[in-house]
C-alpha cells in the first residue's frame, strides 16, 4: 500500500503551525534541551567548577551557557540566577524549589556565590516572612517644617504679609 503525498498546508493551518512555534522553530514551552535550565545551572556548578566562597559574575555564566548551551536566551539564564539565589526577593516569582532551587548567594547585582547553609540566612520562601533590609535612602525622622511654610500657616500671625490670600 502506497501514501499518497501529504497536501500543502492551508493558509489557515500555516497560521495556526506558526503561532504554535516560536523563533527557534522549536514547539512554545517545549524544553530546547535534555534538562531544564535550573539542572543545567547545577551542571555549570560541577564544570566550571565553582568552589565554596567563590565568586562568580552574571557574565562568566552567561558565557558559560553561551559556549555549553547556545540556544538559551540570556534573560532566561538571569531569571534562572535569580531563582537560585536564596537571598533575592524576587525569587518569589519563578516558584523555587525549596531545598533544589537553594544554590546561589546573590552578593550584589551581577555577583554570586554558592548558598552556605551553615553561614548564611535562611533561604526567602514563599509564605515566610521577608528579610528586613534597611534602606538609607528613606529617613524616618519626621521632616522640619520649612521656614517659609512655617510663615504661610494660616494660622501664623504672618500669614497675611507673607502670603497670598486665596
Amino acid at each position: 500500500m502506497t501514501r499518497s503525498p501529504r497536501p500543502e498546508p492551508t493558509l489557515t493551518e500555516k497560521v495556526l503551525l506558526q503561532s504554535v512555534l516560536d523563533k527557534r522553530g522549536s514547539i512554545a514551552g517545549m524544553a530546547i534541551y535534555e534538562k531544564p535550565v535550573r539542572l543545567l545551572m547545577r551542571q555549570m556548578v560541577d564544570e566550571m567548577p565553582i568552589k565554596a566562597g567563590q565568586t562568580v559574575t552574571r557574565d562568566d555564566v552567561l558565557r558559560w551557557f553561551a559556549k555549553h548551551y547556545p540556544k538559551i536566551k540570556e534573560g532566561t539564564v538571569t531569571a534562572h540566577l535569580i531563582r537560585l539565589s536564596t537571598n533575592a526577593p524576587t525569587r518569589l516569582h519563578y516558584s523555587a524549589k525549596p531545598g533544589e532551587d537553594d544554590v546561589f548567594f546573590k552578593l550584589d547585582g551581577s555577583h554570586f556565590r554558592l548558598y552556605d547553609l551553615a553561614d548564611d540566612p535562611p533561604p526567602i520562601r514563599e509564605g515566610a516572612p521577608e528579610p528586613q533590609v534597611s534602606d538609607p535612602r528613606r529617613n524616618l525622622k519626621k521632616r522640619k517644617t520649612s521656614p517659609r511654610r512655617q510663615r504661610c500657616s494660616p494660622t501664623s500671625p504672618t500669614f497675611g504679609t507673607f502670603c497670598r490670600r486665596i
